[in-house]
Parts: structure tokens; sequence; C-alpha cells
């Protein structure tokens, strides 16, 4: 069964990637094709979008507080996580 879904204006080419607090929180990373990043609570609640300016295929990486992800702008973006 489906928990939760979360309508996008675009299509998502890579994959999301969950990120955890050091209490445990879960959050995911979700990117699009219209090259937004958006931070999403385990329950499915968007709590944050950030534009990067290009078209995001790739899945982001996560090291520590920092997401890393290439757009279609050539560039690389670090997103750092608060």
């Amino acid at each position: 069964d489906v928990v939760w879904s979360l309508p996008m204006n675009n299509y998502a080419w890579s994959s999301p990637v969950a990120v955890y607090e050091e209490d445990g929180n879960a959050y995911v990373i979700v990117c699009d094709s219209g090259g937004y990043m958006m931070l999403v609570s385990a329950e499915g609640e968007l709590l944050y979008t950030i534009g990067l300016g290009g078209n995001i295929e790739a899945t982001p990486a996560v090291y520590e507080d920092m997401i890393i992800v290439g757009t279609r702008v050539e560039s690389i973006c670090g997103v750092q996580i608060k």
C-alpha cells in the first residue's frame, strides 16, 4: 500500500536519498528535472525547496552535512543541511 505520495511539478530522473539526524529523525532528498532540490519529511511533508538552476538527473550524494549533486547546466552544487 502507498503510505504517502508527493505531487511534483516536474519529473524526477534521479533516485531519492534518505538522510538522518543524530536523534534518528529521517528526511528524504528529492531532485527534479526543473532544477529543484526538495527536503521532504519521512511522513511525506514538503519542508523546503531550493532551485539549482538546471535539470538534475544525477542522484545526490550526502556527506556529513552536505548534499552534492550535478546539474545539466554544467555545475556541481553543494547544499548544506541545517
